[in-house]
């Protein structure tokens, strides 16, 4: 059997995985990630840190338990995050005092700073994302996406209606 050049090498039947709804997922996962991490690269931030970054930001003084259960990951996988980000100068765990069990998450000042920078190129990376559909196609995906997720409504177009934003520029 002869050797043929990549040039020369056809596209391998996928019938099946076109149909398929986790394969389809798992393709675009990758267009959007591929770009998030390039975004986030110069700051050496992870997807995983930049969700926890975010989620802290919305809730300053979350604790870890509510933090967990707010990206829906167990308590014991957050604490490495949290353990990275705080080396980091980026985030500070302090003690309640009413209870020493509980810790409150805050962003130091760095990472509130950090945030805000890297909000603003994953918004930017989104807008060129969503700029291959128009309007009505990114609303229903996202709609779509949410309900397979097991949410009722898109938490974005709670969002559109009181703010007027548009969902490809979110």
């Amino acid at each position: 059997m002869p050797i043929m050049s990549r040039e020369h090498i056809e596209p391998a039947e996928m019938s099946y995985l076109d149909g398929s709804l986790g394969y389809a997922l798992h393709r675009a996962q990758l267009a959007v990630f591929e770009g998030i991490l390039q975004c986030f690269a110069e700051s050496e931030v992870t997807a995983a840190e930049f969700l926890v970054l975010v989620v802290v930001a919305e809730n300053p003084g979350i604790n870890q338990a509510d933090l967990a259960k707010s990206l829906e990951v167990e308590r014991p996988r957050i604490v490495p995050t949290l353990n990275s980000l705080e080396k980091r100068g980026l985030a500070k765990r302090t003690q309640v005092a009413e209870d020493a069990r509980v810790r409150q998450i805050h962003l130091t000042k760095s990472g509130n700073q950090l945030v805000k920078v890297l909000q603003r190129r994953a918004r930017d990376h989104q807008k060129r994302i969503m700029a291959r559909l128009d309007e009505t196609e990114a609303r229903v995906i996202l709609s779509c996406l949410w309900k397979l997720a097991g949410r009722e409504e898109c938490p974005a177009d709670e969002r559109v209606r009181r703010n007027g934003a548009h969902l490809r520029g979110v």
